[in-house]
């Protein structure tokens, strides 16, 4: 049966470039009309072929329809000089005494990426919203997640250990470091040294933190970032 539930949402007008056109923040009923499994929306990309299922709408197309405005988001935040991390995700089996039985890396869908650009987008407009209403009644009023840019000798480190396996990491300012690491990323894809090279990458940056000052998000390339 449809679940209705009330939440907090942020609204928004987009066209197929991306470009948000009109943004509404409010409270609303949202009434579930089908659940899906990032596996379902993932066979709708993959086939590229919309579904009902007997429903009154044509949800699978809204997935594809969604899933283009993804793509065309992440490729927007990658030219503006977001860097590309991934890393593996466990998974584990347990019989039914609760003993693990196997363990196994998740597979990253495209899926996964669509709500991920959703998620990016709206906690991107909503962190700039408050930014303008904590200059007017609510100072201080949001809490941003915060990325600061990476220490030099860190990076450095990186930068040899990258070399060890025979890649170059140029670290001279931001775009070549920005270039490098995503350049690095496609490289080590589906190599047997991608994971710890992934990993190093990782403790190279500073860490991601809350705070009420905003420096901007450097690994997100945004300047305005909460978690909403």
């Amino acid at each position: 049966f449809p679940v209705t539930i009330s939440f907090f949402s942020a609204v928004f007008g987009i066209d197929e470039q991306a470009k948000v056109l009109s943004e509404w923040y409010g409270r609303t009923i949202i009434r579930s009309r089908k659940r899906l499994t990032y596996e379902q929306a993932e066979e709708v990309i993959a086939t590229n072929q919309s579904q009902s299922l007997g429903l009154d709408f044509d949800w699978g197309q809204l997935v594809l329809d969604v899933n283009r405005i993804a793509l065309a988001l992440k490729a927007q935040r990658f030219a503006m000089g977001s860097i590309r991390f991934e890393s593996e995700e466990l998974r584990f089996e347990f019989d039914e005494k609760g003993k693990p039985t196997e363990v196994y890396v998740k597979p990253h869908l495209q899926s996964h990426s669509l709500i991920e650009e959703c998620m990016l987008l709206a906690n991107r407009k909503v962190s700039a919203f408050m930014a303008r209403q904590s200059r007017e009644r609510y100072k201080n009023a949001i809490v941003y997640r915060v990325h600061d840019q990476p220490d030099p000798q860190r990076l450095e480190n990186f930068a040899r250990f990258a070399a060890l396996f025979g890649y170059k990491i140029r670290t001279g300012n931001r775009e070549q470091i920005t270039a490098s690491l995503n350049a690095l990323a496609d490289e080590i894809e589906g190599k047997a040294e991608a994971g710890v090279i992934e990993s190093m990458a990782i403790r190279s940056m500073a860490k991601a933190r809350y705070t009420v000052q905003n420096i901007g998000h450097y690994g997100l390339a945004f300047t305005l970032y909460a978690h909403f």
